[in-house]
């Protein structure tokens, strides 16, 4: 199957796997299935979509809760309708996204491309961000109490006003931060 231009919104693809579409639709490293899809509504509960390409896909309201969305890409995209309850983006690449105002406490982020993205008011306090590409993220003035930010580049980030309380900063460079 094709799935170049189809909309699926409103669909239920929960428990879905692109192991089931077969070795056709990898592409490098990554899943080109959902090439100009539309999944706006679509429910991904617990699917797992491991190195899938979202670019040029609407996902208006989409639900991936607790999918397997490691290494994914999002790039570029305005997120803030999406909810992630619970999701795996491991490794995923969220460079130059939108996802103001997104609880995301129960997502994993651990060594995802954060790259420029928009975190305003997205609560990180207690969050594990190991690995964790941050840069041109604005965290001045942000509760990263008891956050792990280990091995994050922080290096010439405005952290004024930052709350650092028991964050957990082993190996992140530090070098040229604003305190």
């Amino acid at each position: 199957a094709i799935l170049v231009g189809v909309n699926l919104a409103s669909s239920n693809l929960c428990d879905f796997s692109p192991k089931h579409m077969g070795q056709s639709f990898y592409h490098g490293n990554s899943i080109g299935i959902f090439s100009n899809v539309n999944l706006s509504n679509a429910l991904f509960d617990k699917a797992e979509l491991r190195h899938v390409d979202f670019q040029n896909v609407q996902l208006n309201n989409t639900r991936f809760l607790f999918a397997d969305l490691t290494d994914s890409h999002f790039i570029g995209m305005d997120l803030t309708t999406v909810n992630f309850g619970y999701a795996d983006l491991t490794g995923a690449n969220l460079t130059g996204t939108i996802l103001s105002n997104k609880n995301m406490h129960d997502t994993i982020l651990i060594d995802a491309d954060l790259t420029n993205a928009d975190l305003s008011g997205v609560n990180l306090a207690g969050r594990d961000l190991t690995g964790t590409n941050l840069s041109g993220v604005n965290l001045a003035g942000r509760d990263l109490t008891g956050t792990n930010l280990s091995g994050v580049n922080l290096s010439q980030h405005d952290l004024t006003n930052t709350i650092l309380i028991d964050a957990d900063l082993t190996n992140a460079d530090l070098s040229g931060v604003n305190l």
